[in-house]
């Protein structure tokens, strides 16, 4: 399990991929007075043995099932929270930012294609990532992505595994799971509830995503019949988020 822990602010953030996780962490680490220079990797990962031991500053953690509940127990106190996104927005995001973490395990001629694609001088890496996206997109439509999960299943890469099983709701219990499609609603809400939005506000303000993702085009693709697929695969989500709206008061079993 992925953690993020912002120590002067004692709150405990595990994210979610293609859920605002990398907006986020360059959140906490500026709230915690790190702010990140390149991205989430700036944050500095520390093991369980710090966890609770005078560790300062922000961190994260990377957590095998024996170790959660010990980390649990010794962060009581502290604000566990992350970010949950309905999963057909979900899906489609991964349609257009995550394609080729698919492509290289279930059509590995499109990834190569697609990376073997010349880079003009001065393009970013962002562009380059994109363009290397679309050419994956003219081999795998999104009907056949869809169908291709069916097909494949969802549990071999946390960006697509349900966010139930990535959250390992089954052994933490969240004092609070803010909905991406109301983040900004959410993230108020969470710094109101420990007495910090008035210290939170600039960095709220000045908060911008990263790894954002266009989706429009494939809204308009969507049939009933991969809604549907969606839907089976991705039950658990839509049984254990989908019944908790709201979120406030949950905890580490």
């Amino acid at each position: 399990m992925h953690l993020v822990v912002c120590e002067p602010w004692r709150l405990v953030y595990a994210p979610l991929p293609k859920c605002a996780s990398t907006t986020m962490i360059n959140l906490l680490m500026d709230v915690g007075g790190m702010p990140s220079r390149r991205g989430p990797r700036d944050c500095p990962r520390k093991t369980i043995s710090n966890v609770g031991r005078g560790t300062a500053g922000v961190y994260e953690l990377r957590l095998g099932p024996d170790e959660i509940g010990t980390v649990a127990r010794r962060l009581e106190a502290y604000t566990w929270f992350s970010v949950i996104r309905d999963p057909f927005a979900r899906v489609e995001s991964n349609y257009h930012n995550k394609l080729n973490r698919y492509a290289r395990r279930f059509q590995p001629l499109a990834y190569l294609l697609a990376y073997a694609t010349p880079v003009w001088p001065g393009t970013s890496v962002e562009a380059w990532q994109a363009a290397r996206i679309r050419t994956i997109q003219g081999f795998i439509p999104f009907e056949r992505f869809i169908h291709g999960l069916d097909r494949h299943g969802i549990d071999w890469d946390p960006h697509f595994a349900p966010q139930v099983k990535v959250l390992e709701l089954d052994l933490v219990r969240f004092d609070r799971l803010i909905h991406m499609e109301q983040l900004a609603e959410g993230l108020e809400a969470l710094f109101r509830g420990i007495g910090r939005l008035a210290a939170a506000r600039p960095a709220l303000e000045s908060l911008r995503r990263y790894n954002a993702s266009r989706s429009a085009d494939s809204r308009s693709r969507w049939t009933p019949e991969l809604r549907e697929i969606v839907a089976d695969l991705y039950h658990e989500d839509f049984a254990g988020l989908t019944s908790s709206r709201g979120f406030s008061g949950l905890r580490a079993a």
